[in-house]
């Protein structure tokens, strides 16, 4: 991450969820089982599901509580950079686990 440590803002954070993008990408599905596949996309799925109801509460909390505090926004701050990282790779592998399941299917 040597490449990215002179960015600041925005571009840190593209470039951040493009190596972590391109990290998971590397991950070798083929010799997961059909089961396997199907288990790691529903997991996927869920797992991103469950990021974003996480922030729905964090929107109503916001609108119910306008003065956080420092630790609060410290909290905040990691759990939306966590977000914006896990959410695109995990719909990336949801996809990625169906189309080797499909893959899989053709292949019988």
């Amino acid at each position: 991450m040597e490449n990215i440590s002179h960015n600041t803002g925005l571009e840190t954070v593209t470039s951040t969820l493009t190596l972590y993008r391109e990290l998971f990408n590397r991950i070798d599905l083929h010799d997961l089982t059909s089961s396997q596949l199907l288990d790691l996309a529903a997991l996927s799925a869920e797992q991103a599901e469950g990021l974003c109801n996480g922030l729905i509460l964090f929107n109503e909390l916001l609108q119910k509580n306008s003065r956080p505090n420092a630790l609060n926004w410290e909290h905040v701050n990691g759990y939306l950079n966590a977000t914006a990282h896990l959410l695109p790779v995990l719909c990336n592998l949801h996809g990625r686990a169906l189309r080797e399941m499909e893959f899989h299917e053709v292949m019988k």
